[in-house]
C-alpha cells in the first residue's frame, strides 16, 4: 500500500466515512507512517490503534465523532503536527503537555471552553489555532509562547 507513494513524507490515509483503505492493512504499515489524516465518523475504531504509529508527526482529525481522545495521542514521541478539527470537543486533557515534539496545535471549531496550563509546557510550539471555539479567555500564561 505504502510502496505506491513516492514521497514518504507527504504520505496521507484518508479514511472517510465507513473507510476505504482495509484496516489491516493501514495497522501493517503503521509504524511507517508519517502523516495521517481521518475524516468523518467512520475513524473512532482506527485511533484505538494509533500507539502503533510511533513514526508519526502529523495527525489531523476532522469530523471525528468522540466523547475523548485515546491517551496514546499524547504519547507519541514524534508527533510535531496536530489538529483537531471540527470534533465537538468541549475540553483539552492535561496529558497535552506530554507532546513535547509538537510544534503546530489546530483546535478550531470545537467547543472549547478553556485551554489547560499544559499548553504552556509545549516550549517548542511555533503555532496555536483556537479559533471558533467557546473560550471565555485567555490564561495569562500565552505570553510565555513565543
Amino acid at each position: 500500500m505504502l510502496g505506491e507513494y513516492e514521497d514518504k513524507e507527504i504520505m496521507e490515509v484518508l479514511i472517510e466515512k465507513a473507510g476505504n483503505v482495509p484496516r489491516e492493512t493501514i495497522y501493517d504499515e503503521a509504524s511507517k507512517l508519517l502523516k495521517l489524516t481521518l475524516l468523518g465518523q467512520g475513524s473512532p475504531e482506527l485511533l484505538s490503534e494509533i500507539g502503533r504509529f510511533v513514526h508519526l508527526r502529523e495527525l489531523y482529525l476532522y469530523g471525528v465523532k468522540l466523547s475523548s481522545l485515546p491517551s496514546e495521542v499524547w504519547q507519541l514521541p514524534n508527533l510535531q503536527t496536530l489538529v483537531l478539527c471540527h470534533l465537538e470537543q468541549d475540553d483539552l486533557p492535561a496529558e497535552i503537555g506530554q507532546c513535547k515534539s509538537l510544534r503546530h496545535l489546530g483546535l478550531g471549531i470545537n467547543q472549547l471552553r478553556y485551554l489547560p496550563l499544559e499548553i504552556w509546557e509545549l516550549t517548542g510550539l511555533q503555532t496555536l489555532d483556537w479559533s471558533w471555539n467557546r473560550l471565555s479567555y485567555l490564561p495569562s500564561e500565552i505570553g510565555q509562547l513565543t
